[in-house]
């Protein structure tokens, strides 16, 4: 884990096609309306010119997040991470999508959709991951983290609100701004104390998996649903 506490990111194993399929399937069959496939799905949104899908939570599928965790083998490098056994940390994930809209933007409930640059306190102790369940090339909404954010914060960047790029670029004592590209299946974990967003697509549509882990103790108190214990994710054999 030294590059993720030295850089605030690090790759992951790739997911398979496979589980990239099956997790796209996942998502689409948890839509309220039917979708003949991904394609489809956008094209029906993109309408309503909101930029962010509403997310679908995979936590209820046992054995597709066993599988998923199991694949990125990320439970060794969350647990030594935080300083945490498996016991002591939950988890919370999720899919959703960004898309390229044709018009004007809405806002859902006035929230700007972490499409400006922020870092997440979410409880004492945490990390996240992320895997790409589409190809995203520039202006797919790619993820944007600035490197070693984390560990340097002059006190103008430390109130928990958004900053504009200009801001941070001027004033962080490193500006290193990563963006973050690859193939469907294309996977990373994050300390997300360091300043990232998504960004607003303006060539295509994005679609990815965030993994939340955060430590129980915390967690538990903050959070009223959609934090299970890794345990309910461990295989009975």
């Amino acid at each position: 884990t030294f590059q993720l506490r030295d850089e605030g990111f690090m790759e992951l194993n790739k997911l398979s096609k496979k589980s990239v399929k099956r997790l796209v399937d996942y998502f689409l069959s948890s839509q309220p309306e039917k979708h003949n496939n991904l394609k489809d799905f956008f094209e029906k949104h993109r309408v309503e010119n909101y930029v962010r899908s509403e997310a679908v939570d995979i936590c209820s599928n046992n054995e597709l997040c066993r599988s998923v965790l199991e694949e990125l083998n990320i439970l060794p490098v969350v647990s030594e991470f935080l300083g945490l056994s498996e016991s002591e940390i939950s988890m919370h994930a999720v899919i959703d999508a960004l898309f390229k809209i044709n018009g004007e933007r809405n806002l859902r409930h006035g929230y700007d959709d972490a499409l400006e640059f922020h870092r997440d306190i979410d409880s004492f102790r945490f990390v996240k991951a992320f895997s790409y369940l589409v190809d995203i090339e520039k202006g797919f909404g790619e993820h944007e983290v600035c490197i070693r954010s984390h560990k340097s914060l002059p006190l103008k960047l430390r109130p928990i609100k958004r900053y504009k790029y200009s801001t941070l670029k001027e004033n962080l004592p490193h500006f290193e701004l990563k963006s973050i590209f690859g193939k469907a299946g294309y996977s990373w974990i994050e300390d997300t104390t360091s300043f990232h967003r998504g960004t607003i697509p303006k060539m295509g549509d994005r679609l990815m998996l965030s993994l939340s882990f955060n430590d129980k103790k915390t967690a538990d108190s903050i959070f009223d649903a959609g934090y299970y214990p890794l345990s309910k994710f461990k295989s009975n054999s």
